[in-house]
Formats: C-alpha cells, sequence, structure tokens
C-alpha cells in the first residue's frame, strides 16, 4: 500500500458507539484510536513470540532439547500403547 490507500473497517453500530466513547477518553479521533490500537495489539504478539523465541535459544543453548526423532519415537510409543517403562502418560 502507498501512502495514498485507505483502509476500510466494518463494525456494528454498537461496537462504532463504543469505540467512539473509547477514543474520546484517550483523546484521539476513533480513526487514529482503531490504528493506535491495531499497533499496540500487534506489538504485544510480536513480543510474545520474540520471548518464545528468546526462550527457545536459551533452552537449546543450555543443552535443554531432545533430538526430535527421539521425542516422536517416544510419543508413537506411547500412542500406540508399547511405551517403555516409566514414560507412560499420567
Amino acid at each position: 500500500m502507498d501512502e495514498h490507500d485507505l483502509l476500510s473497517v466494518q463494525m456494528s453500530p454498537d461496537e462504532r458507539r463504543r469505540l467512539t466513547e473509547a477514543a474520546a477518553l484517550a483523546g484521539l479521533s476513533l480513526d487514529d484510536f482503531i490504528v493506535e490500537s491495531a499497533f499496540a495489539g500487534a506489538n504485544r504478539v510480536l513480543g510474545s513470540l520474540d520471548a518464545a523465541l528468546a526462550r527457545s535459544i536459551a533452552d537449546a543453548e543450555g543443552d535443554r532439547v531432545r533430538p526430535a526423532d527421539e521425542v516422536f519415537s517416544e510419543l508413537k510409543a506411547r500412542y500406540s500403547g508399547d511405551a517403555p517403562e516409566g514414560t507412560e502418560e499420567n
């Protein structure tokens, strides 16, 4: 999209009323409130993904991982009823 493209948002009259009230409380126009809320939501999601990736990398660097084929073999055995002693589901 270039700087002149428009985005259309469909909402019920009740949703529009509620968002307009919230925008007024925030001192923003409805359009600005919707855009800021969208960016805030996207940033929360991206922050959560960044944190999950950081934990996963730390686990890998700390040798707190297992080879996938080992885990898959264990899961196949567990759910086929052939699980080795001590690996069955509680």
